[in-house]
């Protein structure tokens, strides 16, 4: 390790017995200290909101798999039999439409809603059908994981985590998977960490330990000072 330069050792030791210097290293300290610990924090809050994410994504996959056996073989789709397997599936947060193309991949038809679940919070069509590839619609056979903003007729934001395409003989069904998920909102809507209520909330504690010590030495010594000046006469 190369040794600190003389003239630099000198400047720290003048600085820190100078009460100008204590200031700037008290400055610093307070500053630069909370920026590194909030820069470490937001990389792994996002980090751990990319890998939610690619959880929910995944969790699209395994619903469509488990609506699979209910439509890719049937002819006719028993609708409310799907619709009930969809609201066994649909936990608190969790966001599904079901869509058809009746004319398969072959015709010019558009895709059609079937089913919402929850009914309220249903998402424009026109919203899922811009998230739909070409390649999607030509093969209705490509699971496509997604982290698309969106709102429901309620003005609730959701995530459109994947679309999952179940081809059978009544045509191309999509399964859409939507999800609430605080982090994963803040992420995709590029929404700053310090936003979040509880960085905030950290923030204005550290500020008090702060400058709470400082108003109150403000107020106190005047006192302190009085008193000995008192008690000298």
């Amino acid at each position: 390790m190369a040794a600190m330069p003389d003239g630099i050792r000198a400047w720290l030791v003048r600085s820190w017995r100078s009460f100008t210097g204590k200031i700037l290293i008290l400055v610093l300290t307070i500053v630069l200290v909370p920026l590194v610990i909030y820069q470490i924090l937001e990389k792994a809050d996002r980090e751990d909101t990319l890998t939610a994410i690619a959880t929910m994504q995944y969790d699209g996959r395994l619903i469509a798999e488990a609506l699979s056996p209910l439509i890719e073989s049937a002819d006719p789709v028993d609708v409310p039999a799907v619709v009930e397997k969809m609201k066994g599936l649909a936990r608190k947060g969790l966001h599904l439409q079901l869509l058809v193309n009746p004319a398969g991949v072959s015709g010019g038809a558009e895709f059609e809603l079937v089913a919402a679940i929850p009914a309220q919070a249903l998402v424009q069509k026109a919203q899922i059908l811009s998230s739909i590839s070409e390649a999607l619609r030509s093969t209705c056979s490509r699971h496509t994981p997604l982290a698309v903003p969106l709102t429901d007729i309620m003005g609730e934001e959701i995530i459109l985590t994947s679309l999952n395409p179940i081809a059978s003989p009544t045509g191309c069904w999509i399964v859409a998977v939507g999800q609430k998920h605080h982090d994963a909102l803040n992420l995709v809507f590029n929404r700053p960490y310090w936003a979040k209520p509880e960085v905030r909330a950290v923030t204005a504690i550290y500020l008090g330990m702060v400058f709470v010590p400082i108003r109150l030495r403000q107020v106190v010594r005047p006192g302190v000072a009085s008193r000995g000046s008192t008690g000298g006469m």
